[in-house]
């Protein structure tokens, strides 16, 4: 499958896929690090849950981005359109 886009979109297109390559990997290793056994002796000091929380975020918003790039339309939140209140058109 070839896509169809300029150089500019495809060095960002890798870009962007490096980016979500890193926080797969950056993902991996805070779970790695989360299942080790605690050490009292040793408390710690990074929260890999909450690091988990914003590295899911950013994957979220990174997937997205790369759907834009690969299908050249930007995503758009779905909203409520207008029924023409109540008993009206719609109902």
């Amino acid at each position: 499958m070839t896509l169809n886009i300029d150089p500019a979109a495809r060095t960002e297109l890798y870009i962007t896929l490096g980016v979500f390559a890193l926080e797969i990997a950056l993902l991996a290793l805070c779970r790695f690090k989360i299942k080790q056994p605690v050490n009292p002796a040793r408390p710690r000091l990074v929260p890999y849950g909450t690091i988990m929380i914003f590295l899911t975020l950013g994957l979220m918003f990174t997937a997205a981005h790369t759907v834009s790039l690969v299908t050249g339309k930007q995503l758009m939140p779905k909203t409520k359109q207008n029924r023409g209140g109540m008993g009206g058109p719609g109902y």
